[in-house]
């Protein structure tokens, strides 16, 4: 088992393992020859040397494969490339063999003689032998304090060692220790002058104005707390260590002395978000607390006059707060914000204030004009009142509601209408005599911020009715005539309603025939509903043919009005005028159709556009000014009206203007009906303004039948 250096080649394999005992590089094991001998090798120190653990008897032919335990030192694992996997251990060193026999060496240190303060340790103190049966042991001694420390300090000083047995197989580690006396000897004593380190506020580091010890000998002086340290407010204790350059001379010496650290007060800054408010608005500020020392914590607590806050804690030494609308009177406001510290900066930090200027402007006291348009009338007519809501130059126009009252009679609220309302008063809802008209205003939520409810007056005088009495005499017999029968109609284009009903006139009119397009059954709700274009049915949920309409009531036995649409404009057969996504938010939408506003702003009022909106309309052509002089009109008579039969003669005849599309006789034009019995011409109107009228008859007058246009020329 010796190691030997010998020459390592043809090596077929190399491992590692777990270290021997007190080694700390893991031991190799190698498949190879050592100065031309083959076999297994070991080696406890790198590769240096060698061991051979195997023997010649125990050969294998290819050994590709070698590794040692990494758990156990000495097992060694051998891979033999067809023959399976070997392990063996070396009894020598097989801890799991030996370790609970492994022997306990003895230490004999006798307490060494005292020595003077300054002295080096040598191998006169660090003399501990160790042995085991009366015979010493090889190994290495580790003493504490080491070797050449020099003793500087006076009094016992504890000396200890711990042997490792180079036989670490069969012998443990083991310790031991002594006390070795230090005396004073020749030491010099070293004095240190420190006075007392007086006051500083909290925050302060400590700096050479405290630490600002002097000593006697050269060597260097230790502070504890250290130079930069930032002490807690109260009395704090400062403590310095002098360590002599020669301690063989000098003994070391320490001294102490008191610093007494005030607390500080902190800066509050109050930042309001603005500098000027009016009475009815609310205030946001940011409250800032800092000191000269760690982030002050704690609550603070805004006040100004009668209004005092919530505490509002910090964080990371700033709060937000805002004042509610209304706290702050009228006039320059002090705003005061009290720092209160808590228990964590209570220690360092007094409680603290700062301030912040700010301007609350009351509400206006709006000017309110009651106008009658009679302050003197009758008591049997109606009564108009105006009231007028004004803020004064410069102000903005006032919103809100208006209420009319007098005596026990008091209006509905009607909504200003750029600072104006509208009442009106039926006769008799006021009492006769002398009264007093009183309009209250209450301003909206635009409007509150800036001023205040207020009311105006008129007097009213209303005078008693005449006494003059009147007799009418009704005769019953007198005059009596027929009733027309057409005032026996209905208001319905179902034709069901028609048959059963039999009315004498049936109108075909209403809100949706004002602008009512004939062409295609549809009309545009207006205002009514969201100004949407909607289908007009006939009541059987088909669209309403007017033509149709007026064919049937005939047929029926009825006569037919009809309201024909005179504005310049007809729906379309969709769409709606005011989309939100071109004008924006509006006061109401379709809950039907959210794109379908009612044309106001949000506010209800103000309307989305002044400019005329007709994207859901079509524009008529019927107008002057669509119809100027030498235009070309073509006259149809209307559906249902025919003359005889196809290929029958029509002699149109016009008052003015020129007649074409048929033969000339004379000033007329005869027009040939076509296979529905309609004829048709064309009139060209004259130069000067006036009513053109065109007259149809049946050539032969065969039917008798006879129509009359009429156009107008500008």
């Amino acid at each position: 088992m010796a190691g030997s250096a010998g020459t390592v080649s043809n090596v077929t394999a190399l491992g590692f393992g777990v270290p021997a005992p007190g080694v700390n590089m893991p031991a190799m094991y190698m498949a190879g020859q050592v100065s031309g001998v083959s076999g297994i090798f070991r080696s406890l120190d790198g590769g240096v040397s060698w061991s051979r653990i195997d023997d010649a008897t125990h050969q294998w032919g290819n050994v590709p494969v070698i590794a040692g335990d990494q758990q156990v030192f000495g097992r060694v694992y051998i891979g033999t490339n067809g023959r399976g996997i070997l392990y063996g251990e070396d009894p020598q060193a097989c801890f799991t063999c030996r370790y609970n026999n492994k022997a306990y060496p003895v230490i004999t240190w006798n307490q060494p003689a005292p020595v003077s303060a300054g002295t080096a340790l040598s191998g006169t103190q660090l003399n501990a032998p160790a042995g085991f049966g009366g015979n010493p042991l090889p190994g290495t001694y580790i003493y504490t304090p080491s070797i050449g420390t020099v003793l500087s300090a006076t009094g016992s000083v504890r000396l200890s060692v711990r042997f490792e047995p180079a036989d670490y197989l069969d012998y443990n580690s083991v310790t031991a220790a002594v006390m070795l006396n230090v005396n004073a000897g020749s030491l010099k004593t070293a004095r240190i002058f420190w006075l007392y380190a007086g006051t500083i506020p909290y925050g302060t580091a400590l700096s050479s104005s405290q630490l600002d010890a002097s000593v006697n000998y050269p060597g260097t002086l230790t502070y504890s707390p250290a130079l930069g340290t930032v002490l807690g407010a109260g009395n704090q204790k400062l403590n310095v260590t002098f360590t002599p350059n020669d301690p063989t001379k000098v003994a070391p010496a320490s001294a102490s002395t008191s610093l007494k650290v005030e607390k500080t007060t902190p800066t509050v800054t109050v930042s309001p978000a603005a500098s000027k408010i009016k009475v009815a608005e609310g205030l946001g500020m940011t409250i800032a607390v800092s000191g000269s020392g760690s982030t002050p914590s704690g609550t603070v607590i805004v006040s100004s006059g009668s209004f005092t806050s919530w505490p509002v804690a910090l964080i990371s030494g700033s709060a937000s707060f805002t004042i509610p609308k209304g706290s702050l009177a009228a006039g320059t406001d002090t705003l005061t914000a009290s720092y209160i510290s808590d228990s964590i900066s209570s220690a360092n930090y007094n409680n603290a204030s700062g301030t912040a200027l700010v301007t609350v402007t009351p509400l206006i006291a709006l000017s309110v004009t009651v106008t009658p348009d009679a302050t003197t009338l009758p008591y049997a007519e109606n009564l108009i009142v105006t009231a007028t809501v004004a803020g004064g130059s410069g102000q903005p126009t006032p919103g809100g509601t208006a209420v009319l009252s007098d005596g026990s009679y008091t209006s509905p609220a009607v909504t200003l209408n750029s600072g104006t309302a509208s009442f009106y008063i039926q006769p008799g809802t006021l009492a006769q005599g002398s009264g007093t008209l009183t309009v209250s205003y209450k301003p909206d939520a635009g409007s509150s911020a800036t001023y205040l409810a207020s009311s105006g007056t008129s007097p009213l005088t209303l005078t008693a009715p005449g006494s003059t009495n009147i007799t009418v005499n009704i005769n019953t017999l007198a005059n009596r005539h027929q009733i027309s029968p057409y005032i026996y109609g209905v208001n319905s284009t179902n034709q069901t309603d028609i048959t059963n009903l039999s009315p004498t006139l049936v109108r075909m009119g209403g809100n949706a025939a004002t602008n009512f397009n004939w062409t295609n059954s549809h009309y545009n709700s207006g205002a009514d509903y969201f100004f949407e274009d909607s289908g007009f049915g006939d009541g059987n949920g088909n669209p309403l043919s007017t033509t149709a309409l007026t064919q049937f009531t005939v047929n029926s036995g009825s006569h037919m009005l009809n309201t024909m649409p005179m504005l310049n404009w007809v729906a379309q057969s969709s769409g709606w005028s005011f989309s939100v996504k071109e004008f924006g938010s509006q006061c109401q939408v379709d809950p039907y159709n959210n794109d379908a506003g009612n044309g106001l702003q949000s506010d209800c009022q103000t309307p989305v556009t002044t400019q005329p909106v007709t994207s859901a309309y079509y524009p008529l052509v019927d107008t002057p000014q669509d119809c100027p002089s030498g235009t070309a009109v073509t006259l149809t008579p209307p559906s249902g009206t025919t003359f005889t039969a196809n290929g029958a003669s029509v002699l149109f005849t016009t008052s003015a203007g020129m007649l074409s599309n048929g033969t000339t006789s004379g000033s007329s034009v005869i027009a040939i009906t076509n296979s529905s019995g309609v004829a048709s011409v064309t009139l060209t109107l004259p130069s000067t303004a006036g009513t053109v009228t065109v007259t149809a008859q049946d050539q032969f007058a065969l039917g008798g039948t006879s129509v009359t246009f009429t156009e107008t020329a500008n």
